[in-house]
């Protein structure tokens, strides 16, 4: 007995096949896996010496810089800043963090440089993974010395050249997924604001003639004119 589809019939599997590739397609994106706050043992995710930022006891605003941002070649990844508006300041203290995952596979440690208008906000390096183990981390940061860049709008960029594809027959196939945010933390009478810098002069900034620790202006072009120049 031979049978014939009906148009109901087709339009149920097409509905039925783009549901399944939308499912398949969302599974197998990857994403930034955040690890608990304490070091499990057992675990191969990378853990740090370093305590946790000591954090003050008011409730933070909490601005997400980028989510699940992709590294999979050598460009710069712009990203946007806008202050709190439910936490104008003065602050108390202002934390960076981040959260970082390799997919499983081959891949080199790199550098991840991430800047907010011009200033370095975190200077780090991924981690390897290896076949059968993506690695995810946390890190964080007092930036608090930073606090008059926060003040206003800002432009970002995040660093991390990071090469996927074949190299003399060998296959590089780690990809770096990222999430960053920013904490505010508003001052209280337990925890008062801040003794900060009235101006902070960016001399990290990614621009050629100021890349990393390098100082390549000169003297006199120091403060205002430091911006025009870097």
């Amino acid at each position: 007995m031979q049978m014939t589809a009906t148009p109901l019939g087709m339009r149920r599997l097409a509905l039925m096949t783009a549901a399944f590739l939308l499912a398949t397609f969302s599974a197998a994106r990857a994403q930034v896996v955040i690890v608990p706050p304490n070091p499990q043992i057992g675990s191969s995710n990378p853990v740090t010496a370093e305590p946790p930022v000591p954090r003050p006891h008011t409730k933070p605003c909490v601005v997400q810089l980028f989510k699940n941002l992709e590294f999979a070649d050598f460009n710069t990844k712009p990203f946007s800043y806008t202050p709190p508006a439910a936490c104008p300041g003065p602050w108390a203290k202002v934390v960076f963090t981040a959260d970082f995952t390799v997919t499983a596979g081959r891949q080199f440690d790199r550098t991840a440089a991430f800047y907010l208008g011009h200033a370095n906000i975190y200077y780090g390096t991924t981690a390897e993974p290896r076949a059968a183990l993506s690695p995810s981390w946390h890190v964080e940061r007092d930036v608090t010395d930073l606090t008059p860049i926060f003040k206003a709008d800002q432009t970002g960029e995040a660093n991390i050249g990071n090469f996927v594809g074949v190299y003399n027959g060998v296959t590089y196939n780690g990809i770096i997924y990222a999430n960053a945010a920013l904490e505010f933390y508003p001052a209280s009478w337990q925890d008062g604001p801040a003794v900060t810098p009235d101006i902070v002069v960016p001399v990290n900034g990614s621009r050629r003639r100021c890349w990393h620790a390098q100082y390549n202006c000169r003297p006199d072009h120091a403060g205002a004119k430091l911006a025009d120049e870097c």
